[in-house]
């Protein structure tokens, strides 16, 4: 990553804590996490004794998960001080490092896991050779799950300064010319980050901005990072069911590809393939 990249997560990760590798708002992520994980599980599930790269690990959730089902987990992140956060856990090395940098032996590893990483590496010359080098770490017979943020038709007209935006058909693109086959390709998301992101507009609206005696009066604002959220009855019912409606949706064909968030698994293509664009799954 470029050293804005390293500083930007750096300083999100010293503001926000252990939030700072996901959504700030930790009802988007109570709500995705699960959904995520579901698609890693239906699509790409852990072998045990496997080795596993987890690039851009953050806090090492994912890491520690896959290294409960037992995986040898290296978690790897940008940002020391997610890595001075992460949880600890016997089946998990950290290490400090962009993934372009990381030197690991060729052919090592079984599985590669990117969970919306690769969009946040802005340079494009940087994310050609770190997609090279995570090919060169991955065994002929691996597999390489991404999850990333996909639309099938387009993307926002104006790139964020932490983000690079790429439909469903760019990041195939961007794979095949890296040398990756796609194996297969599911949505993640399909309602509920909407309707949420509705709902909270919503209720913003309803409320009225605080005077300037009110506002003097409140507290300072801090940078702690907010507790998990206490949902009510309902609301976990909503959610629950909200979650079994986006899970139905992933495995259903045709519609399941109606998603702005996308889940792939990728294979070593034949060096003979390399730059081909491969076809959508």
């Amino acid at each position: 990553m470029t050293t804005s990249d390293r500083q930007y997560w750096e300083e999100r990760a010293v503001k926000h804590g252990r939030l700072a590798c996901g959504y700030l708002d930790p009802r988007h992520q109570v709500y995705e996490q699960p959904l995520r994980w579901a698609a890693f599980a239906r699509m790409s599930p852990i072998k045990p004794g496997e080795l596993v790269l987890d690039i851009g690990c953050g806090v090492g959730t994912w890491s520690v998960r896959m290294a409960e089902q037992g995986a040898q987990v290296l978690g790897v992140d940008i940002s020391a001080a997610m890595i001075d956060m992460a949880e600890p856990h016997a089946g998990v090395e950290y290490r400090v490092a962009a993934a372009h940098e990381l030197d690991c032996p060729d052919r090592y590893f079984d599985l590669v896991v990117s969970v919306t990483v690769l969009q946040h590496i802005t340079d494009p010359e940087e994310l050609k050779r770190a997609l090279r080098n995570l090919r060169r770490m991955l065994k002929d017979s691996g597999r390489f799950f991404v999850l990333e943020y996909s639309p099938r038709h387009s993307v926002p007209s104006q790139e964020l300064t932490y983000m690079r935006y790429r439909t469903h058909q760019q990041w195939i693109d961007l794979m095949a010319g890296e040398g990756f086959a796609l194996a297969s390709s599911g949505g993640v998301r399909f309602i509920g980050h909407r309707a949420y992101s509705a709902y909270r507009r919503l209720r913003q609206s309803r409320h009225a901005a605080p005077t300037a005696t009110a506002a003097a009066a409140s507290p300072p604002a801090t940078t702690a990072a907010p507790a998990a959220p206490s949902l009510s009855s309902a609301e976990s019912v909503l959610m629950r069911m909200a979650q079994a409606t986006e899970r139905a949706i992933a495995r259903t064909p045709v519609i399941r590809q109606r998603s702005d968030l996308h889940a792939y698994v990728f294979v070593k293509a034949p060096a003979s393939d390399l730059h081909s664009p491969s076809t959508s799954g």
